[in-house]
Formats: C-alpha cells, structure tokens, sequence
C-alpha cells in the first residue's frame, strides 16, 4: 500500500506573498456584456481591457505548476500528514471531517507530522515519491505532467 504526502498550503506566509496569491488567483474571462453595463466610460473600459490579458487553460496550468514546484519544498507547505492507503481520493477522505478534526480521530492509516487546524482542501499538495499533485476544485492537476485529471470515487 502507497503512502502519500499531505502538505498544507500556508496561506499566511508573508515571505511567498506573491507566489501565493498568484497560485491561488483565478484569471476571470473577459465579458463583453459587464463591460457594457458596468464601464461608463470609455476610458474605464480601456483600463479594463488594458489590464485583462488572454491565457490559454495550457499557460494557466502551467504557471501553477511552476509555482507549485517552487514552493513545494519551502515554508510556504507543511507536511502535515503521510496516509497509507490505495487511491489519492482516500487521501482526501481520511484529511477532512465534517464532524469535527480530521486529526482527533484514531486512524492507523494516518501518521501525523504535524497539527493542522484545518482539513485539506484547494491549493494543497499530495504527493507519493516522484508525482506531485495539486488540489483544485474538479479534481487533481498533475504537477509533473501539467494536466487535470478528474477522480471518480
């Protein structure tokens, strides 16, 4: 059985403030109908247009990943917890609680490394050896080979 590294995102850290906040930002599509209502002006809307820059979903994971692997082995993660179990979904399952923390409870398959105060969630990193993987909201991004996967459970 696999065992699998969680590392928590420090949201805080004041030393990678700008990596951070870019990892976790998300690139809004620019649409025509707000700039028609909201934009009084043409100069507002220039300002707008001048501001939104176009990135293809490839660029976007990529720059994630990038950053990922930068701050990966930094302050800006903590090692939280090793899992054993089968499947990366387990490893999501056995870090979050509904009921309460994750870490109060007795779980042989959980080893913890240190106290978290909260469940795993977006922007935190999984990995197990050599893969590195980054939670998002549909699924996992599969650091070394720049790609989404979705889970089934």
């Amino acid at each position: 059985m696999p065992t699998y590294s969680v590392y928590h995102l420090e949201h805080t850290n004041t030393e990678y403030r700008d990596q951070i906040k870019t990892l976790t930002s998300t690139i809004p599509k620019l649409d025509e109908t707000i700039i028609q209502l909201y934009c009084a002006t043409r100069r507002h809307e220039l300002q707008i247009r001048d501001s939104y820059k176009k990135i293809t979903n490839d660029e976007f994971i990529k720059s994630k990943c990038e950053i990922v692997k930068q701050l990966l082995n930094t302050t800006a993660y903590r090692l939280v917890a090793d899992v054993k179990t089968d499947n990366i979904v387990e490893v999501i399952k056995e870090t979050n609680s509904i009921n309460g923390y994750w870490f109060m409870k007795r779980n042989k398959k959980v080893l913890m490394k240190a106290l978290s105060e909260r469940d795993t969630r977006s922007y935190d990193v999984i990995t197990d050896g050599s893969n590195i993987y980054l939670i998002n909201g549909v699924g996992f991004i599969d650091v070394n080979n720049e790609c989404i996967f979705k889970v089934k459970s």
